[in-house]
């Protein structure tokens, strides 16, 4: 069954605009969706993955979220459902590590 937008809660329709993506000039265009990207973390306490996801949207094309700090992953429909089950939070952007020293 397909939702009609009307069924879609507003916080969950994608209102982005798609982007046009073409690797030559013999291929057609193909047109990706630009989704919000947000930080994600395991929510399950435990050393179990709290989900995994393939999608043109994350970086790198796909997502896994396990123990450990939070991830980077675009807003799809599979990450927000994560999230309203409780199998990950939103976090936020890992401090970055500080430089190391060079010896004098």
């Amino acid at each position: 069954m397909t939702e009609t937008a009307a069924e879609v809660p507003p916080e969950q329709r994608d209102t982005t605009e798609p982007t046009e993506r073409t690797n030559s000039e013999d291929e057609p265009a193909v047109y990706v969706a630009t989704l919000e990207m947000i930080w994600v973390e395991s929510n399950l306490g435990t050393d179990e993955v709290a989900f995994f996801e393939k999608d043109a949207s994350h970086p790198d094309g796909e997502v896994f979220v396990g123990p450990g700090p939070a991830v980077q992953a675009a807003q799809t429909a599979g990450v927000l459902q994560a999230i309203a089950n409780g199998r990950i939070k939103e976090g936020s952007e890992p401090a970055a590590e500080p430089a190391a020293e060079k010896p004098a």
